[in-house]
């Protein structure tokens, strides 16, 4: 497990690419604000779903834009899977409150479940089909917990144009696959997380049909070194 982690971990700093699009601030600022007056704890999830997926494609809309953004897509679509391993992401804007990239995700290699610790964000699907599977904890967890259980209560297939959304308090943990032969996803995070907080999630039982499930929790070093339980 710890020697899986580790692969994982260093696949997404090796498989990272930039075509940095400049121009992309206004954009985190406008929908920072708009999540901190409409996405509070006490309101609708779906209205911050809503107010994202909106958000989403107005951004796509400006990102077709700038050819930086068609370069890049054109590396995701046609990116080797012999080099890129396990997936593939190239970053397309990173500002304190707004970070966007492009994810490729082979079939038979899914994204394992992980969290996105106090951040909003969405996947949208570019070309292809994804699963996505989301996950809410049972129970609060903290830095001591490393075995939790986990309750599924999203299982979508996800075709061109369709997203998924998640909160700090909702739908925080997923994991994603290609059903076609290869996905790309533009993903958006807004408030994004410090990497080192992360977690990974590995099921400790097989069977799939339980829920909820006990999962193994892995989390980085803060500083940096090789994952350990906490």
């Amino acid at each position: 497990m710890q020697r899986t982690i580790n692969t994982l971990a260093s696949r997404l700093c090796a498989d990272a690419e930039e075509h940095v699009i400049e121009g992309m601030d206004t954009w985190g600022g406008l929908i920072g604000d708009l999540i901190q007056s409409n996405c509070s704890e006490n309101k609708e999830h779906r209205d911050c779903e809503s107010l994202l997926t909106r958000g989403a494609r107005d951004i796509l809309h400006d990102l077709k834009l700038h050819p930086e953004f068609h370069a890049a897509l054109e590396t995701a679509i046609t990116c080797n899977r012999q080099q890129t391993g396990s997936w593939h992401w190239c970053l397309l804007s990173n500002t304190p409150l707004l970070r966007i990239g492009l994810i490729t995700v082979y079939r038979d290699t899914p994204i394992p479940a992980h969290d996105h610790p106090n951040s909003f964000g969405i996947q949208l699907v570019i070309t292809g089909r994804a699963r996505v599977r989301q996950y809410q904890p049972i129970e609060p967890m903290d830095r001591k917990h490393h075995l939790v259980s986990l309750e599924k209560i999203s299982d979508s297939e996800l075709g061109v144009h369709r997203s998924s959304v998640f909160t700090p308090e909702h739908r925080n943990i997923h994991e994603i696959e290609a059903v076609s032969p290869r996905t790309v996803l533009l993903s958006i995070m807004i408030h994004p997380y410090d990497p080192q907080e992360r977690s990974w999630f590995f099921p400790t039982t097989i069977a799939d049909t339980v829920s909820p499930r006990l999962f193994s929790r892995i989390r980085k070093r803060a500083d940096g070194g090789p994952a350990s339980h906490h």
